[in-house]
């Protein structure tokens, strides 16, 4: 319907400029427009044969997700400390938290933390405001300086914890576990997962009398959980650099589940 409706505005927009030329220009110009009216009809019927040849190629396939997971033992904790100082000026509050962020830096170090896992995170040297009487006002100055330690040893991590807190007055933040090799792990997800995929799709086909073709497509996605992270214990441990500590910090790690999922698209024989 509108491939005729075209060709019709065509024909008559072409008549309309015809009657006002002579015999030889009319002539002319039809043969022109009859031109370009087989070449758009060409053109939409490429256009038609390309669209079938999609739909078919559409209806050949078979799209399919495949999965793998597995439960891993963390093998290293991220842990985040903070500390803040306050003082009556700028200087001297920024020169008592260098004193502790040194006495800290020291302490990780002699932990077996390697220096390149303990990294600065945030700082901060600002007015310290307060309300007073429904006013704000400056109380001299306060610097909070954030940290993030990788204990790849958990072994090691009740005495990051503990010795922190105790020897530097640091608050624990966060605690969270994880994997070293969670890559290699996902790579060899990866294969399981494919297979899997494949598995689902070759068991659809046979079922509709078709077989398994080319692969086509895939979308890799990856998805990993970390069932237990300690929060909001910088008040607990904290509290704890002024009393004898009983005991060193131990926590339950739990496991960490690691998932892989693909999407493939197979052709269909």
């Amino acid at each position: 319907m509108i491939l005729y409706s075209t060709i019709k505005y065509i024909d008559g927009g072409a008549l309309a400029a015809a009657a006002s030329l002579n015999k030889i220009e009319r002539e002319i110009f039809m043969k022109r427009t009859r031109y370009i009216v087989v070449v758009m009809l060409l053109m939409l019927s490429v256009f038609a044969v390309s669209a079938s040849a999609s739909a078919a190629e559409e209806r050949d396939s078979i799209a399919v997700t495949g999965t793998a997971s597995v439960e891993a033992e963390p093998d290293m904790a991220s842990v985040t400390l903070s500390m803040t100082e306050y003082g009556k000026s700028a200087a001297s509050t920024r020169a008592a938290l260098a004193e502790r962020i040194e006495r800290l830096s020291k302490y990780i170090a002699s932990i077996r933390v390697d220096s390149k896992d303990f990294k600065t995170t945030g700082y901060e040297l600002a007015p310290n405001y307060v309300t007073e009487r429904e006013k704000r006002v400056q109380k001299g100055y306060a610097a909070t300086v954030s940290f993030a330690v990788t204990v790849r040893n958990l072994a090691d991590l009740g005495a990051v914890i503990d010795g922190s807190a105790e020897k530097c007055s640091a608050s624990v933040n966060n605690v969270s576990f994880g994997l070293q090799k969670r890559e290699e792990i996902e790579r060899g997800l990866l294969k399981s997962a494919v297979e899997d995929a494949r598995a689902r799709a070759s068991l659809v086909a046979s079922t509709g009398g078709r077989s398994l073709g080319r692969l086509v497509n895939a979308n890799i996605g990856t998805a990993g959980a970390v069932p237990l992270a300690r929060k909001n214990t910088a008040m607990s441990y904290s509290m704890m650099a002024d009393a004898a500590m009983p005991a060193a910090t131990q926590l339950a790690s739990g496991v960490i589940n690691v998932s892989v999922s693909v999407s493939l698209v197979f052709e269909l024989k």
